[in-house]
């Protein structure tokens, strides 16, 4: 079938022939031959070759695989439309174990409530709320980048669940959604995704679902966000409008502050020195690096796909100067950092604690031993530790965040 022949193509380094079968309706240049080789580098870059492919299973408008790679299994979904000539290809984490809720979870504390949010299709979402009477105050996470579902998870880690339930035992409403990006691939093949389609259109949509809710505090809303949703959480909440529509305060979590070049750079300069550390060729990693110099020369061609996603969504982010909006934020900020973050860094830290020092609404804090997701560890952070060593959101940063919105 053309799902397994476009993977196939990929795997065997057949660029024009997984382009051949790309929909005619794709934007052009999107899943060019070049765009597709340029993806498939990104993959082998973060969890190595391709060992095996499962047989593939239809969902709704896609097929997905199961693939074993160098260094994690992974599912490849290759959304096709009527036609069967594909229109769509992602990376998604398998189906995932049983989830194991950290030692700081009291299920006797919260309930949990299924919703939909935000503009047709719509979104599946789950609101945890806290047991009893009294109006609780309540957060909307917003998530890093990719194709993330509602508890973010990334190997055998789910962050949001963490998030999620951790803080509603603390008497914290919390709602997370699966992303766009996620829940409907196929109605986004045709779509110039920008970052108000894949992030900011729905987490203000989460809000104003949420402040319908009964039993939420609507003058006691905030904004956590992950990465790249901490990054442009600022923006949302200046999104989300003012007078009653205004947020109470902002979380970031490992929010940047460089430019995009600048972090995509640094993040392959760190992934190539581990593969060398443990004995692994980098070609392909070397091979993104002229396009990540294009890209911060912005001279990269608009339809060029970087690392799935093309030129002109990564120069949509470096142009809307998240730190700015932080520092201009009127209302109350908390940002958190993980000391053993390779991807986020004590670069980004120092240049949020600059923007926002003499604010006393304003908090920066780091926390030596935890990596992007927020998990202890030790030892230098790399893509592999995500698969390998899963874990929770350190029971401090739970207590921090909570702290912090009740003091609000």
């Amino acid at each position: 079938m053309s799902a397994e022949r476009f993977v196939r193509a990929l795997d065997g380094a057949r660029w024009n022939d997984a382009a051949a079968l790309v929909s005619p309706a794709v934007t052009p240049g999107a899943m060019s031959a070049e765009s597709l080789r340029r993806v498939w580098l990104g993959i082998a870059t973060q969890i190595g070759d391709l060992l095996e492919l499962g047989d593939g299973a239809p969902v709704d408008e896609a097929v997905d695989f199961p693939a074993r790679f160098e260094r994690a299994e992974v599912t490849l979904r290759v959304v096709l439309d009527d036609a069967q000539r594909v229109s769509g290809f992602w990376v998604t984490p398998p189906k995932p174990k049983p989830y194991d809720a950290p030692a700081y979870v009291d299920a006797t504390r919260y309930t949990e409530t299924a919703l939909e949010i935000g503009a047709a299709p719509a979104l599946p979402a789950i609101l945890t709320r806290p047991v009893g009477d009294a109006p609780a105050p309540a957060v909307v996470l917003v998530h890093g980048s990719g194709p993330n579902d509602r508890d973010e998870r990334l190997g055998a880690n789910r962050p949001f669940r963490d998030l999620a339930l951790g803080l509603a035992s603390r008497g914290i409403a919390v709602l997370r959604y699966d992303k766009r990006t996620f829940a409907h691939p196929r109605a986004l093949a045709n779509v110039r995704i920008t970052l108000d389609v894949e992030t900011i259109d729905d987490a203000v949509a989460a809000l104003d679902a949420l402040r319908a809710q009964p039993g939420i505090d609507p003058a006691r809303l905030f904004v956590l966000g992950h990465s790249l949703g901490a990054t442009y959480a600022p923006e949302i909440a200046a999104r989300a409008g003012l007078g009653d529509r205004r947020v109470a305060g902002v979380v970031m979590l490992a929010p940047s502050a460089r430019r995009v070049a600048d972090v995509l750079a640094a993040q392959l300069a760190h992934v190539a020195a581990a593969a060398r550390a443990a004995g692994r060729p980098t070609t392909q990693i070397d091979a993104l690096g002229p396009a990540v110099a294009a890209l911060a020369e912005r001279r990269l061609p608009a339809d060029t796909l970087l690392l799935g996603a093309p030129a002109w969504y990564w120069y949509d982010l470096d142009d809307r100067r998240p730190v700015e909006r932080g520092r201009t934020l009127d209302v109350p900020l908390l940002a958190l950092f993980g000391g053993r973050d390779y991807q986020v860094t004590a670069d980004d830290a120092a240049l949020w604690a600059e923007a926002l020092a003499g604010r006393p609404d304003a908090t920066v804090r780091t926390y030596p031993a935890l990596n992007h997701l927020f998990v202890a560890g030790s030892g230098p952070s790399t893509p592999d530790e995500y698969q390998r060593t899963p874990g929770h959101v350190d029971a401090q940063v739970i207590d921090d965040v909570a702290r912090w919105i009740g003091e609000r």
